[in-house]
């Protein structure tokens, strides 16, 4: 598993090319909807960050994981 610190980074990387552009980071607390991602932002996300850490996803929904620190918390529980 990585680190949450880790995660962030990858995250935050996924963001930007999901996006195609620099963002600041996002706090592990900020709802995705407010950091400006609508709902195809927050699906390319999700297939970024799948190519990034190499781990199949799913059927994850970012509407119900509405900040980093839940999508970590869901991607631990995947991954046990």
């Amino acid at each position: 598993m990585i680190s949450r610190s880790e995660f962030l980074k990858i995250l935050h990387e996924a963001i930007e090319a999901a996006v195609k552009k620099k963002t600041p980071p996002i706090g592990e607390q900020e709802l995705f909807e407010d950091f400006g991602l609508d709902s195809l932002d927050r699906m390319n996300v999700l297939l970024e960050l799948e190519s990034r850490i190499d781990f199949e996803l799913g059927e994850l929904d970012l509407s119900v994981l509405r900040t980093p620190d839940l999508l970590y918390a869901e991607l631990e529980k995947m991954r046990v």
